[in-house]
């Protein structure tokens, strides 16, 4: 896996890792660039036994990467 950017600027309005909670006011990227050279497009069997967490947060829930329930929330910027 590859990401790069030529760059990027975070306005946060909070940041608190004891609530994992990020709220981002602004967040300005330039120029991304992200490639898989060695994925193989399966996923491996679930241990027998385990289970996926619960998220209670239907906002927080679509996104399948957020498995620990970081609290993640960001203000539209309005175009001038």
């Amino acid at each position: 896996m590859r990401l790069s950017l030529k760059r990027m600027e975070l306005d946060a309005e909070a940041v608190d890792y004891t609530k994992k909670l990020l709220f981002i006011k602004r967040l300005n990227i330039v120029e991304p660039s992200f490639s898989l050279s060695t994925y193989t497009g399966t996923r491996p069997h679930p241990a027998l036994g385990k289970t996926e967490p619960v998220i209670d947060n239907p906002a927080v829930a679509i996104l399948l990467w957020n498995k620990i329930g970081v609290d993640l929330q960001s203000q539209r910027d309005l175009p001038e």
